[in-house]
């Protein structure tokens, strides 16, 4: 009598207008079809956030989860806005999120166009294993539902020494016009399909910037590994 009870429930839910959805994928890309109308706790012990949806088709849903995350660049405003303004997660608020607005990761996912790889430019080159020179440009993916900084969409750049995980304020989306000008103004075509920066285009962003987009003191000795070994 009771697993039939409980039955009940779930039927009424499954067929219900007004669907709880406990998890959001994100392995085919973004969903962008819906708005985000509203975000509260619930639970008493512990603590989930639900997202009040709605949907074009006119279509309510309840989205609960136990983390807020990135849902798609349409409700990034909002639910950005909540992680900012939240008591409780005002501490988890730093310049990466400050940066990665809904502009920024725009440009970032839209420039895929339901394409599996897109060209960008780096722009502020990480401090990583694979040492990337800023004002580069290469091939990436899209990576969606990545741990840290509340699953924000980044993108996988490709080197013949591995991949670099890069965030929207680390890139630039490059089409192929932008691409064909900086071919004639002397970007230099690597072996693994990537496209290094005249030196001297380098050394005057090194000049201006420095640190601050990622050039550190030994950039030169970085750039020249590359163009010897990947020519």
């Amino acid at each position: 009598m009771p697993y039939n009870e409980f039955q009940k429930i779930v039927d009424e839910i499954v067929q219900s207008d007004i669907v709880v959805l406990e998890e959001y994928s994100t392995e085919n890309g973004y969903d962008e079809n819906f708005d985000v109308t509203d975000i509260h706790i619930t639970g008493s012990r512990k603590h989930y956030f639900t997202h009040e949806l709605k949907y074009d088709n006119g279509v309510e849903k309840t989205l609960t989860l136990p983390a807020m995350k990135f849902l798609s660049v349409r409700t990034w405003d909002k639910v950005r806005d909540y992680i900012r303004f939240h008591d409780d997660m005002g501490h988890l608020w730093d310049e990466r999120m400050r940066r990665c607005d809904t502009e920024r990761v725009g440009r970032v996912v839209n420039h895929f166009q339901n394409d599996d790889n897109a060209y960008f430019m780096v722009i502020n080159a990480p401090n990583t294993e694979v040492h990337l020179i800023t004002g580069e440009i290469g091939i990436c993916s899209l990576l969606t539902g990545q741990r840290g900084h509340f699953e924000l969409p980044r993108v996988s750049y490709q080197t013949s020494k591995g991949n670099v995980v890069l965030f929207p304020d680390e890139i630039m989306p490059v089409d192929i016009n932008l691409l064909q000008q900086e071919i004639n103004e002397g970007y230099i075509m690597l072996s693994d399909g990537r496209y290094l920066p005249p030196k001297e285009t380098v050394q005057q962003c090194y000049n201006a910037f420095g640190i601050r987009v990622g050039l550190g003191d030994n950039w030169e000795d970085i750039y020249d590994s590359w163009n010897k070994e990947m020519k």
